[in-house]
Formats: structure tokens, C-alpha cells, sequence
């Protein structure tokens, strides 16, 4: 037998173990609460496969090619306790440590929540360690975090200049085939930090970073705009008198909604006629329908008297919180004006 032959039949054996491997940990792993539990079709072939395999397999191998490659034929036969013996202890290995108890004593990283300056304590967020290693924590507090990773650190809320989020949900004929949760953000002396699916409730975790942030960067953002400067959140500026986008320009008095929809930033903008609106509506319409039956989703306004202006990835905008709320509070007080 050849070696290429050789490599051929130990990758034909050794994949299909290692993909089934992966599906059950992935399938009896704890989700975040909120998620779906268990396992799909797709994830649940898997596994029959593979289980199939650990069990028949070695006794098929070991007939026809073991001697062949030169491997005692009794080796393979051992490995059919894979699957009853090894797997359960694998699965029992993966797990989440145990929260710390949440107080001011609480210690993390070295020092008590209360020696980090970051006030009180509020929820305590945890990795998967893999035999008793791997495991992170990361408090949340009034004023900013402090996790045990040495990536992370201690970071106040005044410390955060820019936060992007990238939350996909993936579906392909109702079974979920990709879920990113990912929370980037950038410190004021440019130092990156990313928090991701790794952590318990990330959903959570996501939408009390997004609000602490938001609130921090918040009161700034409104002294600049009343002295009249422009707000830069990436390929989107805003200033006192609308938003630009690309050499493109929309006044405030025109927009009639800012909002995220398909993982996209979609501005809306006021239609000009009936005749208008309907047209335009009818493009998206179709767009979007036919966009879904080829499996790249892109948003659909969802009615009012608004039509599309211009949309951005969600993840290429940074603070988007906060630009959807000075749009809401812009919108609002030009539309009080008038």
C-alpha cells in the first residue's frame, strides 16, 4: 500500500470520529439561557454516524486494513470503548467553573471588586474550562469590568472610546447553522479587547455593555454636537444638521428612522410622494425576497412612510447605540421645530 493510500484511509476513518466528537460536545455543552438547547437533524446524523462508526468501525478497519498497514488488528478493537467509556468523561471535563459570589470582598484577578475602584459589583460572567483549566471570570460593575484573563484587565467606562458589535443568527431550513456573538472594543490608548460567545449570557453581557458605554460616551457626544462639530462613527458622520454617508447628505427634517435589520444599519428616509414611496417599496420588496431564497438576507423597511436611503454593516459601525439614539433625539427635536 501506498503512504498517500495510507493517509487516505486513516483520514476516511479519523473525520468522521472527530465531526461526531465535536457535534456532541457542541450539542450537550450549557448554551446561554435563551438559546436553543440540544442538537439539530444535521447535528443529530452526526452523531448516529459517528457512533456507528466507534462501534463498527474498528472491527471493519481491523479486517481489512490493519495488517496491511502494519497495525496490531487488536488496537482497533479497543478503540470500540470510545464511545461508552471515554466520551461520557470528555463531556463531564467540558464545563462552566462555579460564579463567585458577588460582593464588595469578592476577589478577582489578584485583588478585591472593591481595590479595582470600579464600584459595586453587579453579575459575574464565566468561559468553559476543559479539565480544570481554561476557565476565565469577568465581574461587571457600576462603573466598568475586571476579568481574571490577562487580556482584559480592569477597564472603567470612561477608559472606552469605541464598541462594535457583530450578532449574526444563521439559519438554513429551520435548523441554525451559525450564531456569532462578538463585542469589540477600543480603549482610549488603543488597546483592543474583544468579548465574544466564550462567556455565559453574552446577550446579556452585550446589552449592559451597550448601555453602560452608550451612557458614558453619551453626554460628550451631545456637547459637541450643541457646539456644532461633527460626530465621526466610521463611514457615518453626523452633524448638527443631518447624516453624511459616502459624499451623500440627509437632513434631519428627512429621516424617518435609524435602526439595525438583518445585521445591517439601515437609515430610512421620508418617501417624497405616494407614487414614490411605493416604488421604492416595492424594489426593496423584491430585493429582499429574492436575497432570502439565496440565502444572503438583506433588509426590508417594515412599512410607515419611510423608504430606504443607505445601510451599513452593523459590525463596520462603531457605537451604533449611540447613533441611534442621537438620531432619535435629533429627529425628534427638528421634527418639535417645525
Amino acid at each position: 500500500m501506498t503512504p498517500k493510500r495510507k493517509q487516505l484511509i486513516l483520514s476516511v476513518c479519523t473525520i468522521p470520529v472527530l465531526i461526531g466528537v465535536v457535534s456532541i460536545v457542541e450539542a450537550f455543552t450549557a448554551k446561554p439561557q435563551g438559546n436553543p438547547q440540544g442538537m439539530g437533524g444535521f447535528e443529530a446524523l452526526l452523531v448516529v454516524v459517528t457512533i456507528f462508526w466507534g462501534v463498527f468501525g474498528p472491527a471493519i478497519f481491523a479486517s481489512r486494513y490493519a495488517k496491511e498497514l502494519g497495525m496490531p488488528g487488536g488496537v482497533w478493537g479497543l478503540m470500540s470503548i470510545f464511545f461508552p467509556v471515554i466520551t461520557p468523561t470528555l463531556l463531564a471535563s467540558i464545563r462552566r467553573p462555579a460564579l463567585p459570589a458577588l460582593a464588595p470582598d469578592t476577589m478577582i484577578a489578584g485583588k478585591s471588586v472593591r481595590d479595582w475602584n470600579l464600584g459595586q459589583p453587579i453579575k459575574a460572567y464565566n468561559t468553559t474550562q476543559f479539565l480544570g483549566m481554561g476557565g476565565r471570570t469577568l465581574i461587571l460593575a457600576t462603573q466598568g469590568f475586571v476579568g481574571d484573563d490577562q487580556k482584559i484587565g480592569c477597564v472603567a467606562w470612561s477608559e472606552v472610546k469605541e464598541i462594535y458589535q457583530n450578532l449574526r443568527d444563521q439559519y438554513m431550513n429551520g435548523m441554525q447553522t451559525a450564531r456569532v456573538r462578538q463585542y469589540n472594543l477600543v480603549l482610549e490608548g488603543g488597546r483592543k479587547l474583544r468579548l465574544d460567545g466564550r462567556y455565559s449570557d453574552i446577550d446579556e453581557l452585550g446589552r449592559r455593555l451597550q448601555l453602560q458605554i452608550t451612557t458614558a460616551l453619551n453626554a460628550k457626544a451631545g456637547v459637541m454636537l450643541e457646539r456644532g462639530d461633527r460626530l465621526e462613527f466610521g463611514p457615518l458622520t453626523v452633524t448638527p444638521i443631518g447624516l453624511a454617508f459616502k459624499g451623500q447628505e440627509l437632513p434631519w427634517s428627512e429621516v424617518e428612522s435609524v435602526g439595525v435589520n438583518m445585521g445591517y444599519l439601515v437609515i430610512g428616509r421620508s418617501a417624497g410622494s405616494r407614487a414614490d414611496y411605493a416604488m421604492h417599496h416595492s424594489i426593496e420588496t423584491v430585493a429582499g425576497v429574492l436575497t432570502r431564497i439565496a440565502g444572503t438576507a438583506q433588509p426590508m423597511l417594515g412599512g410607515g412612510r419611510g423608504i430606504q436611503w443607505n445601510k451599513v454593516a452593523a459590525n463596520k459601525v462603531p457605537n451604533i447605540c449611540l447613533l441611534i439614539a442621537v438620531a432619535d433625539v435629533m429627529t425628534a427635536k427638528t421634527r418639535s421645530v417645525t
